[in-house]
C-alpha cells in the first residue's frame, strides 16, 4: 500500500518541477519579446 503513496508523491514532484520549468521558460520568452518590442519602439522613434 505504501508504494502507491510514494508513486503519487513522486508523480506530484515531477509534475511540479515540469510546471516550474515551463513557467520559467514562459517568463524568459516574454522578457525576450518585450525587449525586442522596446528596441523596435526606440528605433522607429529615431
Amino acid at each position: 500500500m505504501n508504494y502507491i503513496i510514494i508513486l503519487s508523491v513522486a508523480a506530484y514532484l515531477v509534475m511540479s518541477l515540469m510546471a516550474f520549468q515551463i513557467i520559467e521558460a514562459c517568463k524568459h520568452e516574454t522578457q525576450e519579446i518585450s525587449k525586442r518590442y522596446i528596441y523596435r519602439e526606440k528605433y522607429s522613434a529615431l
